[in-house]
């Protein structure tokens, strides 16, 4: 199910996006992460990171960088069954999207659109 679309960029470097509860109810165990576009992209390229939040626990599914860095491209993380049950017993959940530099100090891109979505394998 898709979730949302993110524009990502260095002076906003993390967004979050609300899940329906209905959507938890499917038991999703996958996060497609579809970078569909990166403008001004850093040699060094970035890291995608991921994580579920509710208002009592906040749970990293991970990252992905793309490789070249100026690729689009559809990433995938898991997400196991303690985040699941979690947002199943919380009032609202969120996923958080955040660019960081695959070094200290690296320039992040201009910008990454990204679209998100909960899939059930």
């Amino acid at each position: 199910m898709n979730i949302a679309t993110m524009s990502l960029r260095p002076d906003m470097p993390t967004d979050v996006a609300a899940v329906p509860h209905e959507v938890w109810l499917q038991r999703p165990n996958l996060l497609e992460l579809s970078i569909t576009e990166i403008r001004e992209p850093s040699p060094q390229g970035f890291i995608l990171a991921a994580a579920v939040v509710t208002d009592e626990h906040e749970r990293e599914l991970g990252g992905v960088s793309p490789s070249p860095p100026d690729q689009p491209g559809i990433y995938i993380l898991a997400v196991d069954v303690v985040v699941i049950e979690e947002a199943l017993q919380a009032e609202q959940t969120w996923i958080r999207l955040g660019l960081q530099p695959t070094l200290p100090g690296a320039a992040l891109p201009g910008e990454v659109v990204v679209a998100l979505s909960l899939v059930v394998s």
